[in-house]
């Protein structure tokens, strides 16, 4: 079972105890029905949000990540939450990540747009949404009102680039749109990097 955990920017709440709980409870429920599980849960120990709460706090992004890690872990603790059976940090698996992405380029699963990030075309997945129920049709990206409707005739989704501490947060918001400039991105949920964006209108999450 793989749950996408936290991103260490701050202190854990009460959204983070939430899910942590759940998906114990989850666990626990399943190895009582007799199956055997491998729980999951990864920390994303670098990213833009990391990188710019350091910069403010006057200390390295790496310290503060393994700071706030060992944070999250003693909340966890508290709530009586078990530790996952593997943990895995972002910072260890980058190259993995990149070789994934690559990947997934050379299948005609996804591609880069001309601002360096990497969409999944998630027209290529034809159980897109199933989950959700949703239809990708009616989503559009961004925060809601801000944006117009439209209807995307290719969504994507961002695959993601790796932060760069050498760039400042927000460096890259903005219009995140396809290369032909038709459709919306839809956000990512694959845990890797990305903002959710949309080829109308610029904007920021």
């Amino acid at each position: 079972m793989y749950v996408c955990g936290p991103t260490v920017q701050s202190s854990p709440h009460i959204g983070h105890g939430r899910f942590a709980v759940v998906f114990d409870l989850v666990r626990r429920y399943l190895r009582w029905r007799g199956y055997q599980v491998t729980y999951v849960r990864n920390i994303t120990d670098v990213e833009d949000k990391i990188i710019a709460a350091a910069a403010e706090a006057g200390e390295p992004w790496e310290e503060r990540a393994r700071r706030m890690t060992a944070e999250f872990h003693r909340a966890f603790e508290a709530l009586g939450v078990e530790p996952p059976d593997v943990e895995p940090k972002a910072t260890e698996h980058i190259d993995d990540m990149i070789r994934l992405i690559e990947r997934l380029i050379d299948r005609g699963l996804a591609y880069p747009a001309s601002n360096g990030d990497v969409y999944f075309s998630v027209r290529k997945l034809d159980d897109y949404g199933k989950l959700s129920g949703r239809d990708p049709d009616e989503l559009l990206a961004g925060p809601g009102s801000r944006y117009r409707r439209r209807r995307p005739t290719r969504s994507t989704s961002p695959c993601g680039r790796p932060p760069n501490p050498a760039n400042p947060p927000g460096s890259r918001r903005g219009v995140r749109a396809d290369p032909d400039g038709t459709s919306s991105a839809l956000p990512c949920r694959c845990g890797t990097w990305g903002r959710r964006s949309t080829s109308t209108e610029a904007g920021s999450t």
